[in-house]
């Protein structure tokens, strides 16, 4: 018997795949994390990252692999000087369509993760 994927499973039928990758990338906080540090830096090598998370180095290349899938990571170079990028247009993309979708706003719970501001009271 096969299984399915359950994210396959719950995903709405006429979601984008950007949609699904971009949210599930930013679903593990260890991956939000690691977006934050790469925001904070322009082009971060993976010594830098192993340094500051305590996990294996195949660990860290599977939560990047992630994000990279997602677009939200971009790495350049090669072997010891590889750098990783966050690029932020994908998590903007799928916050229009959401906000579309739902007729609303969504900005404000950016926002509220960026930078702690209040959450927004809709009717």
């Amino acid at each position: 018997m096969a299984t399915t994927n359950p994210r396959r499973r719950i995903a709405h039928r006429d979601e984008p795949e950007e949609v699904q990758l971009v949210l599930a990338a930013l679903a593990d906080p260890t991956r939000r994390w690691l977006l934050h540090e790469l925001d904070t830096w322009t082009g971060v090598p993976i010594s830098y990252l192993k340094q500051e998370v305590r996990m294996s180095r195949q660990a860290l290349h599977k939560h990047l692999a992630v994000l990279a899938k997602a677009g939200i990571v971009i790495k350049s170079g090669g072997g010891a000087w590889r750098l990783y990028y966050m690029d932020p247009r994908p998590i903007r993309r799928v916050f229009a369509i959401l906000a579309r979708r739902y007729k609303r706003d969504l900005m404000p719970l950016g926002n509220l993760y960026l930078y702690g501001a209040p959450v927004p009271q809709w009717d």
